[in-house]
């Protein structure tokens, strides 16, 4: 797997908080200490000094990665087979659940162009790993076994969408057609995972990526143009973009989730041959309609942005007084 790379793109430099460095040995923050001197071990060559301390901030970021991907796999396993299974079974499933992993990314990264193995295209693979750890671990907890074979396939799909929207438009904050690539994936794996794992309102998902795609893509467009600050820059506009369009793509899951519970109750209301005779007429025209799933994405999406707009734009701290009138 990719986590152990030599490189790491400033993607996740953001998720590192600083603490202050006085006082570290009276507040029980001992640990928090180098156990090591940079200068000094750098003979006091300031620049010898700089490339250590760059070289462990590295090693940090890859530590981080590791955590991000291990972590959700400990997690199922932790569910099923469970804490007091046998060693040799925890091992196994650890093996093969790590073993997909790895593969599926490596699979995506190639219909991206890609290639994983190439140590400058390691951050790209991170990305993915991590994405289908998630994918992997609601899975495996929900059903015993994964299967991402259809979610690999319909990425062909969104590869053709992110090269339509790379010709139409010239997007100077976008500048790497690889980064339009990896925020249209992460933006629709939790909803791709969502139909597959738990309801697919009988639809075509092949046909439906194209347009929520597009839904996600316009409503990310412009709430980078809202949320980003008029002097920031285009390196920073595409970070913002990248993070709100996997945002997006949470909120649209979550939605269809919501859909789905509401469809199933109004399901178990109903005469079976009523209820069947209706599930055939919206089978044959495509499955059940969208538009509340559409509308309530609009709904939160629309929150999510003004509560972070709040959240920016206070000087209060603590975010219950950011957040209050």
């Amino acid at each position: 797997m990719a986590f152990g790379s030599n490189k790491v793109s400033k993607q996740d430099e953001n998720e590192i908080p600083e603490f202050p460095s006085e006082g570290n040995d009276s507040n029980g923050l001992k640990f928090l200490n180098p156990t090591k001197d940079a200068r000094k071990d750098s003979l006091n060559d300031p620049y010898q000094e700089e490339m250590t301390k760059k070289a462990a901030y590295q090693y940090t970021l890859k530590t981080l990665n590791a955590l991000k991907i291990v972590s959700p796999i400990i997690t199922a396993l932790m569910k099923r087979p469970g804490t007091d299974a046998p060693s040799e079974e925890m091992s196994e499933s650890f093996r093969n659940l790590i073993k997909e992993i790895s593969t599926v990314s490596s699979a995506v990264c190639e219909k991206i162009g890609v290639d994983p193995n190439k140590e400058k295209n390691y951050w790209i693979r991170n990305v993915l790993e991590k994405s289908f750890a998630e994918i992997v671990e609601e899975q495996w907890t929900n059903n015993g076994e994964t299967n991402t074979d259809k979610i690999v396939a319909l990425v062909d799909e969104i590869v053709k969408f992110s090269d339509t929207v790379s010709e139409k438009n010239q997007y100077d904050e976008l500048p790497e057609t690889h980064l339009i690539h990896l925020a249209n994936i992460r933006a629709m794996f939790p909803i791709l995972n969502e139909a597959q794992t738990n309801f697919d309102l009988y639809r075509d998902l092949e046909k439906d990526i194209s347009p929520i795609m597009t839904k996600l893509f316009d409503a990310s467009s412009i709430a980078v143009e809202k949320l980003a600050d008029n002097y920031a820059s285009s390196s920073d506009r595409s970070k913002l973009f990248f993070m709100i369009m996997q945002e997006a793509g949470k909120v649209y899951a979550s939605s269809w989730h919501s859909e789905g519970m509401r469809v199933k109750e109004i399901m178990n209301t109903y005469n079976p041959d009523r209820l069947q005779k209706a599930l055939e007429r919206y089978k044959n025209t495509g499955g059940l309609p969208l538009e509340k799933v559409d509308h309530d994405f609009d709904k939160y999406f629309g929150k999510m942005l003004v509560i972070s707009e709040k959240l920016v734009s206070s000087q209060k701290s603590g975010l219950d007084k950011k957040l209050k009138k």
